[in-house]
C-alpha cells in the first residue's frame, strides 16, 4: 500500500508540475489592408485621383501689333508634344474637362457667334478658341471629351486660335487660366 500511495502521489505531483510548466495560449490578429487608387501617367507624371497642381503646358500666341487683322494659331507647348498623353490601366474611358476660363463672358461681340473664350490684359479681351483633334473643334467652356481607353497611351492634341479685326486694343500681356479635369 505504501507503494500505492507513493506511486499516486508521484502522479499527482507530475500532473501538477506539467500543468504549471506547459505555455498558455491566447488567440490574436494581425489586420493587413492595402487601398488600391486609380492612377494613371499623364504627360509620363505618374497621377492618382489626389493629384492637384498639374501643367500642361501653355498656349503662347507670340508678340504682333495692338491693332492685328488676323487668325493667329499657336500648338500647346509643354514640352515635346503638342498635346495631352493620357494612359491609364483597363478599358475605363477617360473624361477630360476643359472648365470656364476667367473672361468667357467677355468675348468681343463681333466674334461671340464663332469664339467661346476671351483673354485679357486686365483692361481689354481678345477672342479666342482652344481647339482640339485633327478636325480642329472649338471647345467651349465646361465641355467634356471622352477618350477610348485601351491601356495605350492616349493623346489629345490641341491649339489655340485668337482673332481681332484691326481694332485697336491696349498693350501688355493677355492672359487666361483654364481649369482641366479628368476623370479615370
Amino acid at each position: 500500500m505504501h507503494l500505492l500511495l507513493k506511486q499516486c502521489v508521484g502522479l499527482l505531483v507530475c500532473g501538477l508540475i506539467s500543468s504549471f510548466t506547459s505555455a498558455a495560449q491566447l488567440a490574436a490578429k494581425l489586420n493587413v489592408q492595402i487601398e488600391l487608387e486609380p492612377s494613371c501617367e499623364i504627360n509620363n507624371q505618374s497621377v492618382s485621383n489626389a493629384t492637384n497642381g498639374l501643367n500642361f503646358g501653355q498656349l503662347d500666341f507670340g508678340a504682333t501689333t495692338a491693332a492685328f487683322n488676323q487668325v493667329i494659331e499657336t500648338s500647346l507647348s509643354q514640352g515635346s508634344t503638342s498635346g495631352l498623353t493620357i494612359q491609364c490601366p483597363g478599358n475605363a474611358p477617360i473624361k477630360v474637362t476643359f472648365g470656364a476660363g476667367q473672361n468667357d463672358s467677355k468675348v468681343p461681340a463681333p466674334f461671340g457667334a464663332n469664339y467661346f473664350r476671351a483673354i485679357s490684359n486686365g483692361t481689354d479681351f481678345l477672342a479666342y478658341n482652344i481647339l482640339y483633334g485633327t478636325a480642329r473643334e472649338a471647345l467651349k467652356p465646361n465641355q467634356s471629351i471622352t477618350l477610348t481607353n485601351n491601356g495605350q497611351p492616349q493623346t489629345l492634341n490641341l491649339m489655340g486660335q485668337t482673332v481681332n479685326n484691326g481694332r485697336s486694343v491696349s498693350l501688355g500681356q493677355y492672359t487666361d487660366t483654364i481649369p482641366i479635369t479628368i476623370e479615370f
